[in-house]
C-alpha cells in the first residue's frame, strides 16, 4: 500500500490560486501606497522644518510678517484693555503669595476664609459692592 493511496486526488488547478495571486498584488499595491504616503509626509515634514529653521534664525517668510503686523494692529488694543483688567497672581522672590490688582478693581476686597473648621480653609475670596454699576 502506498503511503497517499487513500487521498483523494486534488488537481491543483483546482484551487483557487487566483485568489492568492490577488491577495499578493492588493498587498503589493497596499506597500507602494504606504510607502508614496511616507514619502510625501517626509517631504511636507522636511519643507515644517526648513520653515521652523527660517524663522528660528529671524528669516520670517514676507506674507506670515503682513499677517503678523495686521493681526497685531488689529488686536494689540483689546489685548492691552483685556489684561489691565486681570489680576495677576504669582509668588514674590521671597516665596510670598501676591496678587497683582488693576486700580479698575479698587472695590473688590481680597481675604482668604480663616475659620479652621471651615471646609474651604485658605481660600481666596474675592468681595465687591453687589450695587455696583460701573463697567470694569
Amino acid at each position: 500500500m502506498a503511503l497517499f493511496e487513500n487521498v483523494p486526488y486534488t488537481n491543483f488547478q483546482d484551487l483557487n490560486l487566483d485568489y492568492l495571486i490577488k491577495v499578493a498584488k492588493y498587498a503589493e499595491k497596499t506597500a507602494d501606497s504606504i510607502n508614496e504616503w511616507k514619502k510625501a509626509v517626509n517631504d511636507d515634514l522636511d519643507t515644517l522644518n526648513d520653515f521652523m529653521d527660517d524663522i528660528m534664525a529671524g528669516r520670517f517668510p514676507e506674507e506670515l510678517e503682513n499677517a503678523f503686523v495686521k493681526w497685531s494692529a488689529e488686536n494689540t488694543g483689546d489685548i492691552l484693555m483685556k489684561s489691565i483688567k486681570q489680576v495677576w497672581f504669582g509668588l514674590t522672590d521671597t516665596g510670598y503669595f501676591v496678587a497683582y490688582v488693576p486700580d479698575s478693581w479698587s472695590d473688590v476686597s481680597f481675604s482668604t476664609i480663616d475659620n479652621f473648621d471651615d471646609p474651604n480653609y485658605g481660600h481666596l475670596v474675592l468681595n465687591t459692592n453687589t450695587t455696583y454699576t460701573r463697567r470694569i
